[in-house]
């Protein structure tokens, strides 16, 4: 039949040779070396180069711990937020003075309340981070003092946003950011007295928050460092920690 015939010729077309990109027969390719294997661990030589080129500009940046751009907008705001008002400051100034345009600030934060906003959330985590240590430690004055201890640590960090805050507080009322920095305070003065002791020791307990905060932020400083009103305050604080339990 002649499909019979057809399907016999095809059978005996002699099929041409299978090439590679190289234009070399896959056949002339076998038997030659195969490329070497590079270890799995990254540690083959290509792989060292490669990786080293990748990686040497976020080293060096690591390196001389630079700001990151996020970080650089913050710090410009909160130095012109103080100088200024936060009400005086607009994000053009801020563009401005960082030497960037408007579109690369609107990358981070599409308004000036976000950037305020960005300063609660910071300071938030980081006593947070702290209130988290105490609800795992024994309710003892050792506790109740390490815990002041690192109050005032998180204070030393955050410095110039408590300033902001003393000096803004109309502002930051209407953007309703000030209840996340007293819901953090009430946390703390929960480690730091029990909800059924007296009305003295709770209120010994909020004093203790209180002056290491105001004092270090407010105090009118004459020859004293910053350092000195800092351990004065935590000092005072303490003692009044101490005199619950001596209580």
């Amino acid at each position: 039949m002649p499909w019979r015939k057809q399907l016999a010729s095809a059978s005996r077309v002699r099929r041409r040779p299978r090439t590679t990109g190289s234009g070399r027969t896959a056949s002339a390719w076998r038997g030659r070396r195969p490329w070497p294997r590079l270890p799995r661990d990254g540690t083959g030589p290509r792989t060292r180069t490669r990786l080293a080129h990748m990686t040497e500009a976020p080293r060096e940046a690591r390196e001389q711990n630079q700001p990151s751009t996020r970080e650089r907008i913050q710090g410009t705001a909160i130095a012109l937020f103080s100088e200024h008002g936060y009400e005086h400051t607009s994000l053009r100034e801020i563009a401005e003075h960082l030497g960037v345009t408007k579109a690369a600030l609107y990358y981070h934060f599409k308004t000036k309340e976000d950037i305020a906003a960005s300063f609660f959330e910071s300071y938030a985590n980081d006593l947070d981070g702290i209130c988290d240590w105490g609800d795992t430690q024994p309710r003892e004055l050792a506790t109740r003092t390490e815990l002041l201890r690192r109050y005032a640590e998180v204070i030393r960090a955050h410095v110039p946003v408590l300033r902001f805050m003393q000096n803004n507080q109309a502002a930051l009322t209407r953007l309703d950011r000030m209840s996340v920095f007293r819901l953090r305070q009430r946390r703390l003065h929960a480690l730091l007295v029990e909800s059924d002791a007296p009305l003295i020791h709770r209120m010994r307990a909020w004093d203790a928050i209180t002056t290491l905060y105001s004092n270090w932020i407010t105090y009118p400083r004459v020859d004293e460092s910053e350092d000195e009103i800092r351990e004065a305050s935590l000092q005072i604080s303490i003692g009044m920690i101490e005199a619950n339990a001596a209580a």
